[in-house]
Order: C-alpha cells, then sequence, then structure tokens
C-alpha cells in the first residue's frame, strides 16, 4: 500500500544525531504543547519524528548543493572510488530513482538536475519555502515534502506522472487547485489553514478525477451513480501487469528524456 502514511513511515527514520539533538528540546523550544516523546510519535506512524515547529528549532540551514546531492544518493565507495571523475558521479545519478532528501535543513529545492530518473523524491523534514526547480523530473511518481516551510502550492503542474504528494504541516493559507497534476490519486494538506475552508475538499475533488485519499482519509466517488473506489482497483493499477504496460508505454519518452538529462546533469555538476 503506497498510501502517504506507509511511505513516510519508512521516509521518517531520524538521522543518527536525532537522539542528541532532541535530548534538549524542552530548553530550546518555547512552545510547551511541542511534545517530543518518542513513543507517541512512532504510533502516529512517523518514526518518532517531531513535528515541524521541533524541526525548525533544531535543524540548521543548509543549501542544496550537487554534492550533497552527491552524497546522499549514491554510495561513499563508489564517490571514493570515482572523486576524481565527475562523469561517472553524473552518469551514475542518472540513474537514481529513490532519493532520500530528509532531515538535512535544506532551504531550497536546488542542485538536483541530474536527478531525471528520480520517481521518488524524499524532502520531508527540510526548511525549504518554495516549491520549484523540478522542471527535469517529469518521472515523479512520489513527492513529500512534509513538514517544511512552505506557503504556496506551485510548479507541480507539469509533473505528469506524479500520483502521490504530501504536503502536509506546511504553512499553505490558500491554494490554486489547478496548480496540481490532475491525475494525483494520493494527497495530504493536512496540518494547513487551507484545508479549513468551506469548499477545500469539493474544489480539490473536481479537480482531481481520479483522486482516492485525501489527507490520508479515503473518499467516496463523486457523481451519480457513481461507486466508492474500490481497494481492488487501486491495487490493480499497482499491480505488475498494469506496471509492465505503463512501463512499455512509456519507454519511448524515457529514452529522449535521459539523452536530454544526460547534458542537463553535466551542466548541473559544473561540467
Amino acid at each position: 500500500d503506497r498510501s502517504v502514511a506507509a511511505l513516510n513511515t519508512r521516509a521518517g527514520e531520524r538521522p543518527a544525531a536525532w537522539r542528541e539533538r532532541v535530548a534538549g528540546m524542552e530548553e530550546l523550544s518555547a512552545t510547551p504543547e511541542v511534545d517530543v516523546d518518542d513513543s507517541e510519535g512512532e504510533a502516529a506512524g512517523d518514526g518518532g519524528a517531531p513535528d515541524a515547529a521541533v524541526a525548525e528549532v533544531i535543524l540548521q540551514p543548509v543549501r542544496m548543493s550537487f554534492r550533497r546531492v552527491s552524497e546522499l544518493c549514491l554510495d561513499a565507495g563508489f564517490r571514493q572510488a570515482h572523486q576524481n571523475d565527475p562523469d561517472a558521479v553524473a552518469d551514475a545519478l542518472l540513474r537514481v530513482k529513490v532519493a532520500r532528501l530528509e532531515w538535512q535543513g535544506f532551504t531550497e529545492i536546488d542542485s538536483l538536475d541530474a536527478l531525471t530518473a528520480i520517481q521518488d523524491l524524499y524532502l520531508q523534514h527540510n526548511l525549504i519555502r518554495r516549491i520549484e526547480n523540478l522542471e527535469f523530473h517529469k518521472r515523479l511518481q512520489y513527492l513529500s515534502l512534509r513538514a517544511n516551510l512552505i506557503e504556496r502550492v506551485e510548479n507541480l503542474s507539469h509533473l505528469a506522472r506524479l500520483e502521490l504528494l504530501d504536503l502536509s504541516e506546511n504553512r499553505i493559507a490558500v491554494f490554486d487547485e489547478n496548480d496540481l497534476p490532475e491525475q494525483l490519486r494520493n494527497l495530504d494538506l493536512s496540518g494547513n489553514d487551507c484545508t479549513k475552508t468551506a469548499d477545500y475538499r469539493e474544489r480539490l475533488r473536481k479537480r482531481l478525477p481520479l483522486l482516492v485519499v485525501l489527507d490520508d482519509e479515503r473518499l467516496v466517488a463523486l457523481g451519480k451513480g457513481s461507486r466508492p473506489a474500490s481497494s481492488d482497483s487501486i491495487d490493480q493499477a499497482g499491480s505488475p501487469q498494469a506496471q509492465q504496460r505503463s512501463k512499455s508505454q512509456r519507454g519511448a519518452a524515457d529514452a529522449l528524456e535521459d539523452s536530454e538529462a544526460m547534458a542537463s546533469a553535466r551542466v548541473g555538476s559544473g561540467l
């Protein structure tokens, strides 16, 4: 089940120094409501991760650089063996499909030009303020930007394969639903003020005809005579047969994107 909650259970793993950094949270935070208790966080299915307010206190702002992205996405042994061969590093990044860039303190989305084959991008629990620089990431299927400092939904409508989008626990007060890819099946905006508007759910359901889960709640299909979305239909969409058909249909487009990506990766790496 590729639900937002299920994926965040894996993606919310704490960095090695998490316990030490959180140990002094009561002294650092002036917000008494913030709860950094391990057991409560783990019960919520987020690997014990504190909320966005705590993350903002314990993370140091860091620029997202090509070097840092390479360190997080590529094996240390490979990087050591190819430290003087930037071509090999760029080529390896072109093949990366899952990038785990969470809990880094990144302030912006940048230096991801080489990750054009990426399908799952984990950017939760950073200090990102804008959704940007994803023009070359048209294969994205899952994007998590949970617990950042984002105020606006933007620069996403071109992601034609994006099915799961997590923007929960940000600072989004208003949004234009037309900025969302219409093929989304799972969307999470919980923890944002925009969810409090009267027509919030109706607007999203009209814009996103394939939406099955909104804010971690399963939806009933809209329209007279329509049926609720069944788990069977969701499972079938992710079946090996369906994935193989989809892969075959997209093969030609992927090959074209790969040729374009090579030039982009070399520019991004400074070659």
